[in-house]
């Protein structure tokens, strides 16, 4: 019987999301200088979901392509395809 080690030292390379949405943050904050809570963001599956006030939505939205390619250049694994 194999120890319990073993099996459990493959899940020692999972990331925290967290870590990922903190980046997000971080390079809206200093690249766009648009500041948002890490309630207010959620990424899953290649769509990053804001709630926020809508003037705040407008920016982002008429700044979307520059901030995709800002992000997905910036953070490799990430692979955001849509802001909603």
């Amino acid at each position: 019987m194999k120890n319990i080690d073993e099996f459990l030292k493959k899940f020692t390379v999972i990331e925290n999301p967290l870590n990922k949405k903190d980046e997000v943050l971080r390079i809206l904050k200093t690249s766009f200088n648009i500041n948002l809570n890490t309630e207010d963001v959620s990424i899953e599956k290649g769509v990053m979901r804001i709630q926020c006030h809508p003037t705040i939505k407008s920016h982002l939205f008429l700044k979307k392509d520059e901030i995709l390619s800002t992000l997905n250049f910036s953070i490799t694994d990430l692979n955001l395809k849509r802001i909603i």
